[in-house]
This record gives C-alpha cells, structure tokens and sequence, in this order.
C-alpha cells in the first residue's frame, strides 16, 4: 500500500472516530500476511488483524508462523514485523498540529522487525523507544533492521542514530553500523560493520521472506 493511500486510509478512520479515539489513535494496518493478531486493553481474547485496521495506545499484535503485518502510525514511521513476534505499543501520543513533538513507546519480541522513523523522532530531542528482548533503543531518525539469532539480538542501523542499552552498559550505532546483545546484564557489543551477507540476511528475516542460513 503506499503512503499516499495509507494517509487516506488513516484520515478515514480518524473522522470516523470519536474525540476520545482519536486522541489515542497510534497507527494503520497497510499490510498483513498469514495469521497476525491484535488484543487491546480489556479484552480477554485476541481477535484476527485485517488490512485496513486501526491500532490504539495498549494493543498487543501477535505474528504467527510465515506471517508479518506492516504498521504505518499516525506521524508515518513505518515498523514491518515479521513471523512469530510480538509487538505491544505501550505509548503513543502525538499530534498532527505539532509533528515533532510526542512520544512512543513499544515494546518487539522474538522476531525480525525493520523500522522507518517518521515526524516524531526528527524532534531536536525525541522521545521514541523501542525495548527488545535483551535491552532498549533510543531513537533519532533512524531507518534500522533488527533480527534474532544464536540466542542473540542483531541490530543494524542504515541512516539516523539510535543508543542501544541495557543493565550491562550503552552504545551508540551510527549510519552502517551494528550490534549484537545477548542478556540483560550484558552490554551491547561494541559498534561495527556487519557483513553484507548479514545485512542481506537481516533485511530477508525482517521483510518475512522464509530464509535457512541465519547469521555468520
């Protein structure tokens, strides 16, 4: 779906809605594959995630196997998360009058994911973090890849700065480099330049293109 039909789409749905949801709307279905998921706050059981769907501030999406889901949120960052994963948006608050201002909050598990920022994390000081399994992102205009295996955390960033954190320490990837994180406790790996065979690995594992070889 492009961005153009996205906005429209996103538009549609915030006229559509009370005052109240559309205060707390975060983002659109423009894409899904397979069996993906969605249960939002007070619910007590998940329902199935269409093309065209809103997500609010407190759902949790779960991606099934050979499955993915595209989210385009409300100030256009863009976030693919492939199969087996889960994506719960723990904040979102933003408002069109004032595109670089608000805050997000989301927390991915288990699975591939790649992420395009938008309008907010351009903000001189943005307030956007993404935890992971072993630690936390921070975020600034960022275009990254991140991917799981051999029981470790894989993150590439292609443009923008993210710092990558945890209980064991803090660094900082600039525009092509990478890291890895295996604990909590353990600080992320120092900075590099990961192999185009593991880029290419990680974008395949991030799109949900179903893939053998993982890491080097």
């Amino acid at each position: 779906m492009t961005r153009s039909i996205a906005a429209f789409f996103i538009a549609a749905l915030l006229l559509g809605a009370s005052p109240a949801s559309a205060e707390t709307f975060a983002g659109l279905v423009s894409e899904v594959t397979g069996n993906v998921t969605v249960m939002s706050a007070g619910q007590k059981a998940a329902r199935p995630l269409k093309l065209g769907d809103g997500l609010t501030q407190g759902d949790a999406v779960a991606t099934g196997k050979d499955s993915r889901v595209q989210i385009e949120f409300a100030d256009n960052s863009v976030l693919v998360v492939s199969q087996n994963g889960r994506v719960l948006i723990d904040k979102y608050v933003y408002d069109a009058k004032k595109p670089k201002q608000g805050t997000a909050e989301f927390t991915i598990l288990d699975t591939a994911f790649s992420y395009v920022s938008g309008l907010m994390d351009k903000n001189p000081k943005p307030d956007v973090k993404m935890h992971l399994n072993f630690g936390t992102m921070g975020i600034r205009g960022t275009k990254l890849t991140r991917a799981m295996a051999k029981g470790q955390c894989w993150i590439y960033l292609e443009e923008g700065v993210i710092d990558v954190y945890n209980n064991g320490g803090k660094v900082t990837l600039m525009p092509g480099d990478g890291t890895t994180m295996r604990g909590t406790d353990i600080a992320p790996a120092m900075p590099v330049k990961f192999s185009p065979k593991n880029i290419a690995w990680m974008k395949r594992a991030a799109s949900g293109v179903t893939y053998k070889k993982q890491a080097e």
